[in-house]
């Protein structure tokens, strides 16, 4: 029987923070450093930060000459990210992070966010620009604040990933980012969040092929997300989220819902499809009494597509049959270790 060994390690720092991930099988282990500001005065300040993946994996009997098999050694980079934040003025800030595309494969740095940020008051902000779209927790997660090294796989939703890995690509953006206008905000004592977005979404043409997609109409991707923090508030900031904190917010259960909805956001120029997206999520994270934390995170989703001239046939070139799909995404339940 053929055994696999992977080391992976992550390293993270930003100005609210960092973490060290060292993971050999299924254990990790997770430190907090502190990031680099600039500080001018309250309001005028900028901020310095990098993350970092990298793991080494091994698979028995999958390389050597025939008949002497032998364990296969591979070193990857999985990300490579830089940071920057900064506030100019009171109610303005901003955020500029980049990403190394194709890691793997030499490596591109490429823009991953890119926001101007208008912060009035707890209650209503404004965020424009390249930034991750309301979606469920497991996805706006992100590779760093997962509580699993590889917290997903399959790219269901368009702004998952690009088509040959081209930005910005014909779809509605990378890493779960697309251009477009975020509101949000928290009431409640911040126990109540929220967040209403407009993107792009499905772009009208083929970025490599230059011909039209199913949104010809260049019609806008509408997508929101609420969550409601029934124990302790969770201090992402903005409208984040994260796998787990480590029993830094104490004890959490959070329930949120949310959803994406674009005309014409899936199928073909000759039978486009309307796309709507649905589901919640739930985080449970409990501090024991020796400072372990047991975390759960669940998150369900279901997809629907309408499409103009009925559904294709069985292996089309639409790629999608009208149906309602459905995903039960468990990320762990494990008991963890954490020590300030």
């Amino acid at each position: 029987m053929n055994k696999t060994i992977t080391y992976l390690a992550g390293k993270h720092a930003r100005v609210l923070g960092s973490g060290l991930a060292i993971a050999m099988l299924s254990a990790v282990a997770t430190s907090v450093y502190a990031g680099a500001t600039f500080k001018i005065d309250d309001t005028k300040w900028i901020s310095l930060g990098a993350g970092l993946r990298t793991g080494f994996s091994s698979a028995e009997d999958t390389v050597g000459r025939p008949g002497e098999p032998k364990w296969s050694t591979n070193f990857g980079l999985h990300n490579l990210r830089l940071y920057m934040n900064g506030q100019m003025h009171k109610y303005v800030k901003f955020e500029f992070n980049t990403e190394c595309a194709n890691c793997g494969s030499g490596g591109d740095i490429r823009i991953l966010d890119g926001i101007a940020q208008f912060e009035f008051n707890p209650f209503v902000n404004v965020w424009l620009g390249r930034q991750l779209v309301p979606e469920g927790r497991i996805e706006m997660n992100g590779p760093f604040y997962s509580a699993t090294y590889e917290p997903f796989k399959t790219p269901f939703e368009a702004s998952d990933s690009t088509i040959q890995h081209v930005l910005p690509g014909p779809d509605a953006g990378t890493f779960g980012r697309d251009e477009g206008i975020n509101l949000w905000g928290a009431a409640l004592d911040g126990h109540l969040k929220y967040v209403f977005g407009v993107f792009q979404g499905l772009k009208g043409s083929n970025y490599t092929t230059g011909g039209a997609t199913a949104n010809a109409d260049n019609n806008l991707m509408y997508a929101t997300r609420i969550a409601y923090n029934i124990l302790n508030v969770e201090k992402a900031p903005g409208y984040y989220t994260g796998g787990t904190a480590y029993g830094g917010d104490g004890d959490v259960l959070t329930v949120a819902g949310f959803a994406q909805y674009q005309e014409d956001g899936a199928g073909s120029y000759t039978n486009p499809g309307n796309v709507l997206m649905a589901g919640g999520d739930v985080k449970f994270e409990k501090v024991m009494p020796d400072k372990g934390v047991i975390t759960a995170n669940t998150e369900y989703k279901n997809f629907g597509i309408d499409y103009l001239n009925g559904e294709p046939a069985p292996g089309g070139a639409d790629t999608f049959l009208r149906r309602w799909w459905w995903r039960w995404l468990s990320e762990w339940l494990s008991r963890r270790f954490y020590y300030q």
